[in-house]
């Protein structure tokens, strides 16, 4: 049931965020506008998380102030998380890109941990959700929490010659959302 309610919540924040707009088109202008607003040297720090060249500290702290939040993609770099920044400036969040008064940028990313195979050959994942905060102050970077997902299920029913596999349950967008307001923004 949790997994159904996960993937809904998830489809309808998609649906409505991109309902009479086009989505791609708005996160690619907002991470143009993110990039003009921010400073060289808070380029380099996303740069250098990315890259893996910065120490990541494993210690938790609050957050305050401006903040962004930014999707990592595989082999890709990131874009503008629209869903979770929309969430958080509804609930009254500072949510900014401007370069003066972003304090931390929130970043978030799935890992894909293939835990098995189905007979039909295909994969069976593990999705675990990684929260990363970047320091804009202290020029640092450090955990927020890991989130692994469920196992997937053990079996699955597909027409003959199908290879589609399957994946656990994962943490969406509102449960990251209500996690980074009852735990982490102050």
């Amino acid at each position: 049931m949790k997994k159904i309610f996960l993937i809904l919540s998830f489809i309808s924040s998609q649906v409505l965020l991109s309902c009479g707009d086009d989505y791609k088109k708005r996160r690619d202008d907002e991470l143009v506008k993110f990039n003009k607003n921010i400073s060289q040297e808070q380029q380099e720090l996303i740069t250098n998380f990315y890259n893996g060249t910065i120490k990541v500290e494993k210690k938790t702290r609050d957050i305050e102030g401006g903040v962004y939040c930014l999707w990592k993609e595989k082999n890709k770099g990131y874009i503008p998380h629209l869903t979770l920044n929309h969430l958080l400036l509804k609930d009254g969040y500072q949510i900014t890109s401007n370069k003066d008064s972003l304090n931390y940028i929130i970043i978030t990313e799935t890992v894909s941990h293939i835990v098995g195979r189905y007979s039909n050959g295909a994969t069976a994942a593990q999705i675990e959700t990684v929260i990363s905060a970047l320091d804009l102050k202290r020029n640092s970077a450090f955990i927020i929490r890991k989130e692994m997902g469920s196992l997937p299920p053990e079996t699955i029913y597909v027409k003959n010659g199908s290879d589609r596999g399957s994946i656990g349950s994962f943490w969406g967008d509102d449960d990251i959302f209500e996690f980074l307001k009852s735990e982490i923004l102050k």
